[in-house]
């Protein structure tokens, strides 16, 4: 259909793979009035016409017999649609697009038809891109490998981009590109009807006539991207092509060069530089940009492949500036994307007006002061980001020849691709955004393959098959099942994530799930088959604690359930209390009273159950004490253990801790209950027990106030000791010396009189503030009187302890300056005061003007305030801090250490002078001994401050619990506390059944052997080894359980009589019975046993069990299945061939941790990829010993060539292919010469299995 804005012009046969095409016929239908559409069997297209631009010649032909309108006709396009050059705006012509789409169809693809995978076509016919006739002579004499055919015509297709061919005598020689060589990238050479060549942008909307001299204006082919499939010898293609065509010689100066020839990739360079930019550096060198795992490797590629070529490697360890001549010299030089990065700061100058001559000019980047011959980057996905330091460095080094030489070009999406586009400096698509958007658009699939066909050429393996022989390669699933506590772990957290996510199991219908949330959570799954501590949420959800070994795991999961437990059962206190004490509004004696009494037994056992335990846990703690010769008693091991874990410190080994805090946490609960029943009593005018329950209270409030009144107590003695050995008297003034002194002595006795005078006045003010500190730290902690009237003297007592001591540590700070400190220490204080003082002033006046503005207008209160002891002590203090105060001791004594070295003086002074030093030296000691014994007593005031508080908190805190519960309506709290204890038990009989679950596991998993009458079933009392666990956690044998349950939605269990759901049935097997993977004719288990079957049928087929060798083989376990697992194999392979070299792959640092953990303790050499890169990869090669490989498998899979393993384990499934095909690459490659094998280790039954699905 061709058309001018609304105007039909043409229309053409339909066509199902166009889909363009499609929409644009069903839009114009009713504009349309004849023509046949094959799938309806109606007249569907027909005549068009147009006024000026489109003139059509028609012929029609009816043929009776197939009842089919068959219309041809000429199209011709009116010179002034035409365009004069071949610039593409920023803006498309949607109106021209759909023209040219009519006159001149795209092709369709191999067998005419795109799949909505674009990676997936552009790679399909990527490998027609190199000439399938390699010109003679691209073997270079330097070059020792011989190279095979298709690197052969990988070469000549890399020449013919460099504009170079070799001639007869196997020269590099100038070839003229073609005119659709030279054509900018997305246009095309079409011919019309009339013969007549034009230039079409299919994206632009733009026609216009062939013409040589728009081409010649265009710049030539100046490199590519190099993207043959991992392992296929880029490297040594590369070298070639360094050998072949190197750059002419330096022209001499004044000498233009052959401009065809040497067209630079510079456009940029006026902009980055200014108008003037400096003047380049001729080079003939190459620089080859890796990553900094394989600089070295390059070094020994070159090395060993073309020896002849000069080598600099110019990376951060190694040189940190390099003169840009010395550069220049080289034939190759090797550099890295970090080097690349740190350089972008010394490449661009920003120039700035200055107020003064610049003084030291910064470095420029070598880089950028080199013309190069050409620029190569190696794993060339690297710089995805076009934005990145990296990129843009690569952007803007000047050169002849662009290369991106990568086997992997795309990563995750085709916008990888764009970033390359960028760095060749191929226009338009380069700078061209919108271009780029609608070239990722189904509709102009032919124009991407096009475009990229002309500047990538790749070939795969399996294009080349019967020119390259490798070693097979075998890959091979191993199915592997969880542990018992792996499993109980996963199958909670897949829980958790059902309800997250609020998606039910059996949900066919996902479109309401947050999708985020969901992945976040799939991401967490897949790292738990793993280890359960791989990952930061996951190791927060442990404790975050550094956890190896699985029973490890299953300590902290004991420990959580534990507290999960506790938690839930004081939650159902605190609700069945609250209900009963609703139900005494209502029916106080008939109800409320019973449930008190059930309430206040159900309470009396849980702190009988808590003190028993904690007696235990005592009885261990002391035992182990007395072994390590450490005395403790009862009340010093209580008080540490309750000081631990109310600072919330107490972790999950602390049991003892916990176990006090619990068994208080109890005691309060009961305190609560008594009380409430007291008040109950009250109500029903019953005197004695009312009594007789508020006494009992009583002595439990005194119970939990027991342990912080003893430890005020004692912290009291140690300060009270301590402040009865520190007299302030008179032995602490300072007398006033009996000399005058001379011409030089009497300033200084005159500073000194007035700084003794000073710390006398001092010492008054010191004695006062620490008698009053003193006597109300010592005050009891409580007085006679009502409880609200001891609360807000304990509060007001607080203030005041507060206030004093920090201005008396203000005053020891002050004093201490005056004995010890220089004159710039006193000039500092003067300055503090001075700015008190000028904001105490500025803030009267502005309360000043406020009360009298108030009192014209009549609302002044005359109410006198209370002083502010603040305000005093900071005004006392500040009044000891006098103007004349500007010398110390210090400083006197050595202005009169100055006058004894003065020869000069009369006799009489430097005798004054000695007796003074001598005094003055001994005053200094004594008040600064006073000092340091002052200070020493601030922490037991400060500790006797904060444990006078804790008493006073946790007093407050008993107060809090037996507030009145206010409830305007009774009857519906009660029933919403019903609502609440229901579900409360439900998830107490559920986590009772996980710690009885969880408890015999960590029987059966530490190797005890479990007694004979819990391996009998009670049902059948046959002995099993594989059984079901109920709700409330009894276990019988499977066979048993599921006939008791059957037919019934709801049974019994047989030893407790509790309701129990088979829906709900967990099962459990002893040590050394193995649990049967569930399959689609069994009874499915659990909804939080998600079995992946159902969706990985294909997967499951290929999936193997480990076979029986394997698994015979004894290592020191314990670190999760999959840990295990894949040592085991790598400890089996060694033991079969004591040569054999392996890579382990993973995308988690902390699981090649714990790998590299395990293997150490099976004496298994490894090599972890970090520190110095270089030594780590020769090492791994060279050394015998060295059996292992730890790679990252995103950042340490690509370039590495290791065709020293043979082995290679992927730990997880890695869902994007990329990094898959990256990592197996690593063996299977040119050069190895021995079959090569990849594992892969899937935990069955869990999120790895559609993983993988999606991965393969």
């Amino acid at each position: 259909m061709a058309m001018v804005g609304e105007r039909i012009l043409a229309v053409r046969e339909d066509d199902e793979n166009d889909p363009l095409w499609e929409s644009l016929g069903l839009q114009y239908a009713s504009s349309i009035h004849a023509a046949y559409h094959s799938r309806s069997g109606t007249l569907f297209s027909a005549i068009c016409a147009a006024k000026d631009n489109v003139a059509l010649n028609g012929v029609l032909q009816l043929d009776d017999e197939s009842s089919y309108l068959e219309i041809r006709f000429s199209v011709f396009i009116h010179r002034g649609l035409l365009s004069s050059n071949l610039v593409c705006g920023r803006t498309m012509d949607s109106l021209m697009q759909p023209i040219i789409h009519f006159i001149f169809p795209p092709f369709h693809g191999k067998d005419n038809v795109f799949t909505d995978n674009a990676i997936k076509d552009l790679y399909a016919h990527l490998n027609s891109a190199a000439d399938s006739n390699p010109s003679p002579g691209v073997q270079h004499k330097d070059l020792l490998p011989k190279l095979l055919p298709f690197q052969q015509r990988s070469v000549t297709w890399c020449l013919k981009r460099e504009c170079g061919v070799v001639d007869g005598f196997g020269n590099v020689v100038y070839q003229e590109p073609s005119m659709s060589e030279k054509l900018p990238l997305t246009w095309e050479v079409v011919t019309a009807a009339s013969g007549e060549n034009l230039f079409i942008n299919r994206l632009c909307g733009r026609v216009c006539i062939a013409d040589e001299i728009l081409v010649a204006q265009e710049p030539e082919p100046r490199g590519g991207i190099l993207a043959e499939e991992m392992g296929l010898g880029k490297t040594v293609e590369v070298l070639a092509l360094i050998l072949l065509n190197r750059r002419k010689a330096a022209p001499p100066l004044g000498v233009l060069e052959d401009q065809l020839l040497e067209t630079h990739l510079l456009d940029d360079l006026e902009s980055e530089y200014g108008n003037n930019p400096q003047p380049l550096i001729w080079s003939g060198a190459t620089l080859i940009i890796t990553p900094p795992s394989i600089v070295h490797q390059w070094v020994s590629e070159i090395e060993r492949h073309a020896p002849t070529l000069r080598v600099f490697i110019y990376v951060d360890d190694s040189h940190t500036a390099v003169e840009a001549a010395l550069l220049a010299q080289y034939d190759v030089v090797l550099t890295t994307y970090t080097m690349l990065a740190k350089e972008l700061d010394y490449a661009v100058h920003y120039d700035r007006p200055r107020r003064h001559r610049q003084r030291y000019k910064p470095r420029k980047s070598s880089f950028v002061q080199i013309d190069w011959w050409r620029v190569c980057l190696d794993e060339a996905q690297m710089i995805e980001v076009p934005v990145s330091r990296a990129a843009t460095m690569a952007g803007m080094i000047p050169r002849v020849m662009s290369w991106a030489i990568s086997g992997t070009p795309v990563k995750r999406h085709l916008e990888d691709l764009h970033s390359l586009l960028r760095f060749l400096k191929q226009e338009p698509l380069g700078s061209n955004k919108q271009m780029w958007k609608l070239l990722n658009h189904k509709v102009f699939r032919s124009t991407l393959i096009t475009s990229y066909q002309q500047i990538m050429s790749r070939f795969s393996k399996r294009d080349i098959e019967q020119e390259l022989s490798l070693p097979r390669q075998s890959r091979v699933v191993y199915g592997i099942e969880f542990s018992d506590i792996e499993r109980a772990n996963y199958n909670q957290l897949w829980e958790t994530c059902l309800s997250e996510c609020e998606l039910a199991f059996t949900d066919q219908n996902l479109d309401e799930v947050d999708t985020e949330r969901f992945q976040s959570w799939l991401m967490r799954l897949r790292q738990t088959c793993c280890h359960p501590q791989i990952g930061a949420r996951n190791k927060e959800s442990l404790g975050g604690t550094n956890l190896r070994t699985i029973d490890e795991v299953l300590d902290v999961m004991i420990a959580q359930v534990t507290t999960q437990l506790y938690q839930k059962e004081r939650s159902e206190g605190l609700c069945r209390v609250k209900r009963a004490v609703l139900q005494t509004r209502i029916h106080p004696a008939t109800i409320a009273l019973p449930f008190f009494r059930k309430t206040e037994q159900d309470v009396l056992q849980h702190v009988m159950f808590w003190k028993k335990k904690y007696d235990l846990k005592f009885q261990n703690y002391k035992e182990s004490e007395m072994e390590s010769d450490i005395d403790v008693s009862d009340e010093t091991a209580l008080e540490a253990q309750l000081d631990l874990a109310l600072s919330g410190k107490a972790g999950a080994s602390d049991s003892l801790a916990i176990a006090a805090l619990r068994h208080r946490e109890w005691l309060e609960q009961q305190h609560r209950v008594l009380f409430y029943m007291a008040g109950t009593y009250h109500a029903l005018n019953m005197e004695t027990e009312e009594n007789s329950f508020y006494e009992k209270a009583e002595a439990i409030r005194q119970q939990l106030l027991q342990l912080p009144e003893q430890k005020f107590e004692k912290q009291l003695a140690l300060v009270q000791k301590r402040v009865d050995n520190i007299s302030l008297d008179s032995l602490y003034s300072i007398e006033t010396s009996l000399y005058k002194g001379g011409i030089v002595m009497s300033r200084i006795m005159a500073d000194l009189d007035t700084v003794s005078e000073a710390l006398n006045v001092q010492l008054q003010t010191l004695r006062r503030w620490r008698q009053d500190l003193v006597s109300r730290l010592t005050q009891p902690l409580m007085r006679d009187g009502e409880e609200g009237e001891q609360y807000q003297y304990s509060i007001d007592l607080q203030h005041t302890l507060e206030s004093y001591l920090h201005f008396y540590v203000k005053l020891l700070v002050f004093r201490k300056d005056l004995i010890s400190g220089s004159e710039d220490s006193m000039a500092n204080h003067h300055k503090v005061v001075q700015s008190q003082r000028d904001h105490a002033a500025m803030v009267k006046l502005r309360e000043s003007r406020v009360r009298s503005f108030k009192r014209k207008a009549g609302e002044l209160d005359e109410t006198k305030k209370p002083e502010d002891l603040d305000k005093n002590l900071e005004k006392e203090l500040f009044d000891l801090i006098t103007p004349n105060l500007t010398c110390t001791l210090r400083s006197i004594r050595t202005n009169i250490r100055s006058v004894l070295k003065e020869d000069s003086l009369p006799r009489a002074e430097i005798a004054i002078a000695e007796l003074e030093d001598s005094r003055v030296k001994e005053m200094q000691n004594v008040q600064s001994k006073l000092i340091l014994e002052l200070e020493r007593e601030i922490p037991g005031f400060r500790q006797l401050t904060a444990s006078r508080t804790v008493y006073y908190r946790q007093l407050q805190a008993i107060s809090d619990t037996v507030l009145d519960i206010e409830s305007t309506d009774p009857e519906a709290d009660i029933d919403a506390c019903l609502k609440e204890e229901t579900l409360l038990q439900k998830d107490i009989i559920r986590l009772v059944a996980k710690q009885r679950y969880l408890e015999h596991i960590a029987t059966t998993s530490k190797k005890q052997s479990p007694s004979a009458d819990s391996t009998v079933c009670l049902i059948c009392r046959s002995p099993y080894e594989v059984g079901l666990m109920t709700d409330c956690g009894h276990i019988f044998c499977e066979h048993c359980l599921l006939e008791w349950t059957k037919n019934k939605a709801y049974a019994k269990c047989p030893s407790c009589n509790s309701q129990i759901s088979r829906k709900n049935l967990s099962r459990v097997g002893f040590r050394g019975s193995s649990i049967p993977v569930l399959t689609s004719t069994q009874e499915p288990a659990t909804r939080s046993e998600p079995v992946s079957d159902r969706v990985s049928i294909g997967c499951l087929s290929k999936v193997r069990m480990v076979p029986e060798a394997i698994r015979r083989v004894a290592i020191i376990d314990g670190y999760g299945s999959k840990v295990d697992s894949i040592v085991r194999h790598i400890v089996y392979l060694v033991q079969e061939d004591p040569e054999t070299k392996c890579l382990v792959f993973s995308q988690w640092t902390s699981l090649l941790a714990l790998i590299a953990d395990s293997l150490e303790k099976n004496m298994i050499g490894m090599v972890k990829l970090q520190g110095n890169l270089n030594s780590a990869v020769k090492q791994f090669k060279e050394n015998k010993n060295k059996h292992v490989f730890m790679l990252h498998a995103k950042s340490q899979s690509a370039g590495l060539t290791l065709i020293d393993a043979t082995h290679v384990f992927i730990c997880e499934p890695l869902v994007n292919p990329v990094l898959q095909a990256q990592a197996v690459s690593r063996v299977h490659r040119i050069g190895q010469r021995k079959e090569t094998f990849v594992y892969y280790y899937l935990v069955l039954n869990s999120v790895e299995i559609p993983c993988f699905d999606l991965s393969n």
